[in-house]
C-alpha cells in the first residue's frame, strides 16, 4: 500500500493534471492529498473527481490561498472523515486490500500549514487537541511550511528559533516522531537564481509510536520536484526487506538466566584440549538448537497462549471447572514468563541501558528497536549525477566496490632509497622487555569487567557479559 502527499501550487494548471496522471500510473498511491489547490467551490470538486480515484473529500481554498484534497481507492482502503478544517483534514482509516493491516484502524491528518505563523500557530492547536482526544495510530503527513533544525534550510536567513520551538513543541506534545526519508534532503525550493535560492525541508510525515509499532517498515521518498516547487511524498508502508546471506548469531540476554544453558556450556568450556575459537563455535552450534528447542519462537508460543487462555475464559464463564481454573493459573505464569522474554529480547535489540522503574517496557524497546533498524536500513544511494538507484543488488556491488578501491593501493618502490639515507634508532638504555610480556590476570579481569555487558557484540555474537558471567569456567 501506498500514500503520496504533494503540494502542488495550483491545481488547474494543465501541468498539474499531466503531473498527477504520471504519478498515479508510475506509483498507484491508494491514498493521494493534494495540498495548496487554490480551488473553491465547484471547480475544486470537478477537478478532484477528474483525477482517478473513486472517493474524494474538498477543503475550499481561502482566495488563492489554500485547498486540501483527500484521494482514495475505495477498494484499498476505507475513510471516514471525521472533521476538517482550512488547514488540516482529519480522518479514521482501514486498509482493505493488505490482509495484514486490515484488522485495525488508525488516524490520519492530511495537513497544509499556513505560511503566516499566527495562522500556523491554530494549527499547532488543533493538532493538540486532536492528540488529547484520540487514541490509537495516528499518521501526520503533509506541507508544514516551517522546519525543525537549520540544518534542514539552505540559503535565506537563519532559522526562527521562536517558531522551530512552538513547532518542535506541538510535536513533542502529540507524541508524534519524525519517520525520516530517503532521498535529497530538502523538499522545496524557492526556484530563485542561484545566488538567492533557499531551500528547505517543510514536508514530512509524523506518527506517534501506535503508529510506527504497526508499520514497522514504512519509509518516506523524496520524489522528483516536478510542475511545482515541492517534492511529492511517497509513502510507501511495507517496503519489502531483503537480507543478503545468513543471519548472524547473537546471544540473547534470557539464555543466560536459565539454569539448562549453564549446563549447555560447562562441558564445552571444560574441554582443556579446545581452543578459545574452537570453544567459540562450538558455543554457537550448541546455543542455536538448544535455543529452537528451549523456546521455539516466544512470540508464536505468545499466540498460543492467548487462545488458549481465551478459550478457558469463554469455558469458565460458562461452566466452573476446578481443573480449568488450575490449567488458567498455570497458562498465566507462563504467559508472565513469555514476557518477561519478550522484554529482554527487545532489550537487547534495542541496544539500550535502562529500564525504568521495574516496568516492563517491551513496546519501548520495540520501538527503540524499530527506529535504529530504519536508522541503519539503506533504502537507495545517490551515485553523482546519475540520479538514486535502490535495486538491492546495485546497492550492494555499489558499497563492495567503493570500499575495495578505498582500502585497495599500490606500494610505490620508489621512496625505498630514500629510507636507506636515515639512521636506526636503537634503544639500549630502555628496557622494552614488558612489552612482549602476555596480560595478567588482573589486566584481563579489568578489561572484560570494564566492557558494557550488552552493548554490541564482537562478530562471534557473545556479548562481553557470557563471559563476564561464566568467569569461572571460560577464564583458562
Amino acid at each position: 500500500m501506498k500514500m503520496l502527499s504533494w503540494n502542488c501550487r495550483g491545481a488547474a494548471k494543465m501541468e498539474f493534471r499531466r503531473r498527477i496522471s504520471d504519478l498515479k500510473i508510475q506509483y498507484s498511491p491508494s491514498i493521494m492529498l493534494i495540498l495548496e489547490t487554490k480551488l473553491s467551490g465547484q471547480d475544486a470538486r470537478e477537478a478532484a473527481a477528474n483525477c482517478g480515484f473513486s472517493y474524494t473529500y474538498v477543503v475550499d481554498s481561502q482566495g488563492r490561498a489554500g485547498g486540501i484534497w483527500l484521494l482514495w481507492d475505495g477498494e484499498d482502503v476505507y475513510i471516514d472523515v471525521v472533521t476538517s478544517s482550512h488547514q488540516a483534514i482529519h480522518t479514521i482509516v482501514k486498509v482493505r486490500s493488505h490482509p495484514l493491516f486490515s484488522k485495525f484502524h488508525w488516524f490520519l491528518s492530511g495537513v497544509y500549514g499556513r505560511p503566516q505563523f499566527e495562522l500556523r500557530s491554530q494549527l499547532w492547536e488543533e493538532l493538540r487537541v486532536v492528540a488529547n482526544h484520540f487514541t490509537g495510530p495516528w499518521l501526520v503527513i503533509g506541507d508544514f511550511n516551517d522546519v525543525v533544525d537549520q540544518i534542514e534550510k539552505f540559503g535565506g536567513a537563519p532559522v526562527c528559533q521562536y517558531r522551530v520551538k512552538a513547532y518542535t513543541d506541538c510535536m513533542s506534545d502529540c507524541n508524534l516522531m519524525d519517520i525520516g526519508y530517503t532521498g535529497g534532503r530538502f523538499t522545496w525550493v524557492n526556484m530563485r537564481e542561484s545566488n538567492q535560492i533557499i531551500r528547505e525541508r517543510i514536508d514530512r510525515a509524523w506518527a506517534n509510536s501506535d503508529w510506527r509499532l504497526l508499520f514497522p517498515n514504512v519509509n518516506v521518498f523524496h520524489l522528483p520536484r516536478i510542475s511545482s516547487d515541492h517534492n511529492p511524498l511517497l509513502l510507501q508502508f511495507d517496503v519489502p526487506l531483503t537480507r543478503s546471506g545468513d543471519r548472524p548469531f547473537r546471544l540473547e540476554k534470557f539464555w543466560l538466566d536459565h539454569l539448562e544453558f549453564i549446563e549447555m556450556i560447562i562441558p564445552i568450556w571444560s574441554n582443556c584440549d579446545s581452543s578459545t575459537s574452537q570453544c567459540i563455535q562450538a558455543t554457537q552450534a550448541s546455543c542455536k538448537i538448544w535455543s529452537k528447542c528451549t523456546f521455539d519462537n516466544i512470540f508464536r508460543k505468545k499466540r498460543k497462549l492467548n487462545a488458549r487462555l481465551d478459550g478457558i475464559h469463554k469455558a469458565l464463564s460458562v461452566k466452573h471447572s476446578n481443573s480449568l481454573a488450575s490449567l488458567e493459573k498455570e497458562l498465566v505464569k507462563e504467559y508472565e514468563y513469555i514476557l518477561n522474554l519478550e522484554q529482554d529480547l527487545w532489550f537487547m535489540k534495542s541496544r539500550t541501558n535502562w529500564i525504568v522503574g521495574g516496568d516492563r517496557n517491551s513496546k519501548f524497546f520495540h520501538l527503540s528497536t524499530i527506529k535504529h533498524r530504519h536508522h541503519n536500513r539503506i533504502y537507495g544511494l545517490r551515485i553523482s549525477n546519475d540520479g538514486w538507484v535502490s535495486d538491492q543488488a546495485t546497492i550492494t556491488n555499489l558499497i563492495r566496490n567503493y570500499f575495495m578501491d578505498l582500502f585497495t593501493f599500490s606500494l610505490d618502490c620508489s621512496y625505498h632509497d630514500s629510507f636507506s639515507t636515515l639512521g636506526v634508532l636503537t634503544s639500549d638504555h630502555v628496557d622494552l622487555s614488558h612489552l612482549e610480556l602476555p596480560p595478567t590476570d588482573k589486566e584481563i579481569h579489568d578489561a572484560l569487567f570494564g566492557l558494557k555487558p550488552f552493548k554490541a557484540p564482537s562478530p562471534d555474537g557473545l556479548h562481553p557479559a557470557f563471559f563476564s558471567e561464566n568467569v569461572e569456567f571460560c577464564w583458562e
